[in-house]
């Protein structure tokens, strides 16, 4: 305690004798090192986020959600809620993890199947097996939202119009 004692003593002795601008000049390096360093520590610290996945439904992210506060890992959602930001660093050894568990369940294709897509340039048989697998997509949402229905696949068959109908036969 003594020696603590005597270097603030001579500390302060040795800040006595220094002139104002000589004061002034070590200052400002003490409060510049200090900021410097403080800079260093918050962008080092600073968590860089990944996408984990995108594009879910809620109830989807509500599970992987519950999987990552469970395991206390920090996490940030976006998009309304159907993206899931996670540390960079743990972005493949969740997705194992979360599909050794079933997460997330794949979700089915609906009507946004024709979102955002040139349906110009496509063929009508394209178009046509886009519109059955929304069709699938939108029913199957729509029976695993009924209480008790944890998930259900559709299969939609239409029958194909022709121009020359032939009457005399029947349905299969």
């Amino acid at each position: 305690m003594d020696k603590i004692k005597a270097m603030a003593m001579q500390l302060l002795t040795i800040w006595q004798q220094l002139g104002v601008n000589q004061k002034v000049t070590v200052a400002a390096s003490g409060l510049l090192v200090a900021g410097a360093l403080s800079l260093v520590v918050f962008f080092t610290s600073k968590t860089d986020f990944a996408l984990l996945y995108g594009n879910m439904d809620s109830k989807s992210a509500g599970e992987i959600i519950a999987v990552l506060e469970e395991q206390n890992i920090p996490y940030k959602a976006g998009a309304g809620g159907t993206s899931i930001m996670v540390p960079r660093e743990k972005v493949y050894s969740l997705r194992m993890t979360l599909a050794s568990r079933g997460l997330p369940k794949a979700g089915d294709v609906g009507w946004e199947l024709f979102d955002n897509k040139n349906t110009v340039s496509m063929s009508d048989f394209v178009q046509q097996n886009n519109k059955v697998r929304a069709l699938q997509g939108e029913l199957a949402r729509s029976i695993a939202m009924i209480q008790g229905v944890s998930s259900a696949r559709v299969h939609v068959v239409l029958p194909k119009t022709r121009l020359i109908v032939d009457e005399n036969k029947k349905g299969t």
